[in-house]
């Protein structure tokens, strides 16, 4: 017997990676076309990181928030399946 539960989740990863790589795609272009080559004499993204807090600095000005929000929202569903499987494990 076909476990639909298995297809359900492989058909949901694969419509969040597409919705991912468009969104990506869309806000790197937007982002290429209206912004500034360079800013202050410096250019964008050169900065260098030597720790956590500069790396956070970094990932605040250069990865838009959108990208950061999606990027916690499948790490934490990927975390709260397993566990929930782990939980509830299925009944072959």
């Amino acid at each position: 017997m076909i476990d639909y539960n298995v297809l359900h989740n492989q058909w949901l990863a694969m419509a969040i990676l597409g919705g991912l790589v468009l969104m990506l795609a869309t806000v790197l272009t937007y982002n290429a076309l209206w912004r500034q080559r360079e800013e202050g004499g410096k250019h964008i993204g050169t900065e260098k990181v030597t720790g956590p807090v500069s790396f956070v600095q970094w990932w605040v000005t250069f990865v838009p928030w959108i990208l950061t929000l999606t990027f916690v929202a499948i790490t934490t569903y990927a975390i709260w399946y397993v566990l929930a499987k782990v939980a509830n494990p299925p009944n072959w």
